[in-house]
C-alpha cells in the first residue's frame, strides 16, 4: 500500500485510489485534478552524488510533497523512480495550480545542492498539472495522459509547473 521508500502510497495503491475518487466526483460533478511530479536531473545527480543521497532526495520531495497536500482527500503517490502523482479531489484549476507553484517554491527552498544541474544550484522539481469535472464524455486514460503531456513540456525547460493544454 506503501512505498518502502518514501512512505507515500505506492503506484499499484494509488491507480486504485484514482479509479475510486474519479468515479465520485463524476457522480457529485466536482472538480478532480492531478499533479504530476518529476525530479529534475535526477539520473544526473544520483550519478554524482551516489543512490543513497539520491533516495534521500527522493524521500525530501515525497515529505514536501506532503506537506503541501494537507486535507485527507489528498494523496501523494510515488509513480516511478523519481516521479510522484499527487492527486486532488474536489480541487478546482486555480487551487491546483497554485498548490503545484507552492510544492515546486518548497522543494528549491529546501536548497538541496544539485552541482549537475542546468538550470539551478540546487534540486528542482517540474510539475503537470490537470482538472477536470469527470463526465461520460471524458476518460481517466486521457486525463491522465493529458496531465503527463504537461509534465513532458515542463521538463523542456524544468523547474516550472505547466497546466494541461487540452481539457478532457
Amino acid at each position: 500500500m506503501t512505498d518502502g521508500l518514501t512512505g507515500v502510497i505506492n503506484r499499484l495503491n494509488f491507480e486504485s485510489i484514482f479509479k475510486n475518487e474519479w468515479y465520485s466526483c463524476k457522480r457529485q460533478s466536482e472538480p478532480l485534478s492531478l499533479i504530476m511530479v518529476d525530479i529534475d536531473f535526477f539520473k544526473q545527480y544520483n550519478d554524482n552524488y551516489g543512490h543513497q543521497t539520491g533516495d534521500r532526495c527522493i524521500q525530501l520531495v515525497a515529505d514536501v510533497l506532503t506537506v503541501y497536500a494537507t486535507r485527507p482527500s489528498d494523496k501523494v503517490a510515488r509513480y516511478g523512480g523519481d516521479e510522484f502523482a499527487v492527486l486532488l479531489p474536489h480541487t478546482d484549476k486555480e487551487t491546483a495550480n497554485n498548490l503545484a507553484e507552492q510544492m515546486r517554491k518548497g522543494v528549491e527552498e529546501k536548497a538541496v545542492p544539485h552541482l549537475r544541474s542546468s538550470v539551478s544550484e540546487y534540486v528542482t522539481i517540474s510539475l503537470g498539472i490537470n482538472t477536470i469535472i469527470p463526465s461520460d464524455e471524458s476518460s481517466l486514460d486521457d486525463f491522465l495522459r493529458n496531465t503527463d503531456k504537461a509534465l513532458y513540456i515542463a521538463k523542456e525547460k524544468r523547474n516550472r509547473s505547466v497546466f494541461a493544454a487540452q481539457q478532457n
